[in-house]
């Protein structure tokens, strides 16, 4: 039986892995890919960050093969409230950077029912929701990174006190509170 969600969010790590082909990780994530009945999606930042390496070294090949995966999944655009958002989550989340904020902020705004990521950051900001989608014991990608699934139910996660998102709104109304 397959996962089922309507979107997800695809961070650019993943679709590195897939792309150029991880001798350990891009077996994996094309089988859940494959085991998951939903739409993926990614934003013009996660092309950016995929198509720096191709660029720099002039691999017109896998430049090639990133528009490939392009076509076989989703576009989302950013628009200015997601970088209302992603402001507010920075501003609640003192270890979420920039880029990380804004393909998160991405993911809330077009309704993204999870976002895939091999960012083990994303643990600050969705805690008790992060799930291994690799095992743990795979060789990790640099020090203490792992392939993780988070879904992205607004209030349990980001209700921790200080930064709380409306449920099911798309809109940068996020109230910031000062911890108890």
């Amino acid at each position: 039986m397959g996962l089922s969600s309507s979107r997800i969010y695809l961070d650019s790590c993943i679709a590195i892995y897939v792309v150029e082909r991880h001798p350990v990780y891009s077996a994996s994530i094309e089988a859940l890919m494959q085991a998951t009945a939903a739409t993926f999606c990614y934003s013009p930042l996660v092309r950016l960050e995929c198509l720096v390496k191709p660029y720099r070294i002039n691999n017109a090949a896998l430049i090639a093969l990133f528009g490939d995966f392009w076509a076989a999944h989703e576009p989302v655009e950013l628009p200015a409230p997601v970088f209302e958002v992603a402001a507010r989550l920075r501003a609640c989340h003192s270890g979420l950077k920039t880029p990380g904020a804004i393909h998160f902020a991405a993911a809330i705004h077009h309704g993204c029912a999870e976002k895939w990521t091999n960012d083990n950051r994303l643990n600050v900001v969705a805690p008790r929701l992060a799930r291994k989608v690799i095992p743990w014991d795979a060789p990790p990608i640099g020090s203490g990174t792992r392939l993780i699934r988070s879904a992205l139910s607004l209030p349990p996660f980001l209700s921790r006190g200080r930064c709380i998102l409306p449920s099911g709104d798309s809109s940068p109304a996020v109230r910031i509170e000062r911890g108890s």
